[in-house]
């Protein structure tokens, strides 16, 4: 055993014979996979123009071969025009090739197509994203199907070079312009010299070990193939979030039974294991709950958010009603607190101040949201006098009023409160609290001997007050 293993290792690994297999790879981000590619069911042959090597996505001026007569600022447009029908009308769509070892050799997933860890970082969102596994015949048998609207169409492996001759294979003969125009001449070129123009890439990319499919048409748009027959394996890269399993599943339930894999990256090896994400539909993902809460309403999500609108509607329909039907007994109310209030500013060293507020509502039996459980509140309003101790605010007296309005029953509260300030906390002691549900009609007369019976409690709670800020 040599005394550096890892060199050894990569000793076999070099030597090891090596087979290609029927797959190809493609890296992408989760968005692109699950909103566009597999939603779709279709790859996109993107412009050439966009590719990542300057070899290619810069303009390459083939020689012109042939007295032209052209001016120099001629010849520059005639290279533009040549360029954009042979990199702008072309699109391409590229895969890794997938390469099997022998039993025998350690790593025998060194060379796997979803094993590319500068793949993943580059074109699978850092991980994240996914790695789609075509079969490589049904694949170029889509492709094939698709010829006839386009110029020309060509596949195969991409060739790794460090030089080039930088002005292209080739010349492009000027009279063969003149006679057939610049665009034949152009695409009769990119037919022509297909290897060097579109499967070759500086050495850098080796690593990407590619094989594409380029056409070529007379859009500037991307083409979209058809992945349906081709698609068998989906490999979530090791940073998948959880949160976009859903989604997959809904998007991969039309296609049928794809293998899937999840990819962990373990002591520097991507390991590959596969998961069961069941078989989930779109309807399906409809009735999950719509958060970690749950939902306690059954249903399809647009059956229980059409519910919600329809409670909300019947609550602003039924808060206009009430508004009107509490319009005398708020109007009572406001005339008690500022009786209240006045007897209140007569206290010595009291600031007091009137606010809008239902805090003689307890917590329990307040509004709540249309459609939530319990009994339906269609209205609350209420107003409370605040007496502060002065000069420092320590200690706070409360009296307050509220009213609510339940269909055809109005209900009144009343309660007097004090809190004491202190560094350990405050302390809020309820001194009186009174209730009346009565109908509207007799409303008014009901609130009328509350506050009454309000003011009356008031001298009683003062000696509460008075003793906790010592007064």
């Amino acid at each position: 055993m040599p005394t550096d293993y890892t060199a050894y290792l990569e000793e076999e690994l070099r030597n090891a014979p090596k087979k290609r297999t029927d797959d190809l790879y493609h890296y992408t981000s989760s968005d692109a996979a699950i909103l566009g590619i597999l939603a779709t069911r279709t790859i996109r042959l993107s412009p050439f123009h966009g590719t990542n090597d300057l070899w290619e996505s810069r303009p390459l001026y083939p020689s012109l071969q042939g007295e032209s007569g052209l001016s120099s600022e001629a010849t520059m447009e005639l290279w533009r025009e040549i360029d954009r029908h042979i990199r702008m009308h072309s699109k391409v769509a590229c895969f890794t090739n997938d390469w099997d070892l022998p039993e025998a050799v350690s790593d025998r997933n060194a060379l796997r197509g979803w094993s590319h860890l500068s793949l993943w970082a580059h074109y699978g969102q850092r991980h994240a994203g996914l790695c789609l596994r075509f079969d490589r015949q049904k694949l170029l048998s889509a492709f094939e199907a698709a010829k006839c609207s386009a110029v020309h169409q060509f596949s195969g492996d991409v060739r790794y070079r460090t030089v080039s001759l930088g002005s292209g294979p080739e010349a492009i003969n000027l009279r063969q312009i003149q006679e057939f125009g610049a665009d034949a001449a152009a695409l009769r070129y990119s037919e022509t010299h297909q290897q060097d123009l579109f499967f070759s890439k500086h050495i850098d990319w080796s690593n990407e070990s590619e094989f594409r499919l380029v056409r070529t048409d007379l859009s500037l748009s991307p083409f979209n193939l058809d992945i349906t027959d081709a698609l068998n394996g989906v490999f979530l890269g090791d940073e998948f979030p959880q949160e976009r399993i859903a989604a997959l599943q809904a998007v991969l339930w039309p296609l049928g039974s794809v293998p899937t894999f999840q990819l962990r990256f373990h002591n520097r090896h991507l390991v590959s294991f596969p998961v069961d994400l069941g078989n989930t539909s779109i309807a399906d993902v409809a009735t999950e709950p719509v958060s970690s809460f749950g939902a306690l309403r059954k249903g399809t999500l647009a059956a229980r958010l059409e519910e919600l609108r329809s409670a909300e509607r019947e609550a602003d329909a039924s808060l206009a009603v009430a508004r009107e039907a509490a319009q005398s007994v708020a109007a009572v109310l406001a005339d008690g607190v500022d009786t209240v209030a006045a007897v209140l500013a007569d206290w010595p060293a009291a600031l007091v101040q009137v606010h809008s507020s239902i805090t003689a509502v307890p917590e329990g039996q307040r509004r709540r949201a249309p459609g939530a459980a319990r009994e339906t509140v269609a209205f609350e309003t209420g107003r409370m006098v605040v007496a502060e101790h002065q000069p420092q605010y320590s200690v706070t007296f409360v009296a307050a009023v509220a009213l609510q309005v339940l269909g055809e029953r109005i209900r009144i509260h009343a309660m007097i409160s004090v809190e004491t300030w202190s560094d350990a906390g405050n302390m809020k002691e309820e001194l009186w609290r009174e209730v009346e549900e009565t109908d509207v009609a007799t409303a008014p007369a009901r609130t009328k001997l509350l506050l009454d019976r309000l003011r009356e409690a008031l001298s009683g709670s003062r000696e509460a007050f008075d003793r906790e800020r010592g007064v």
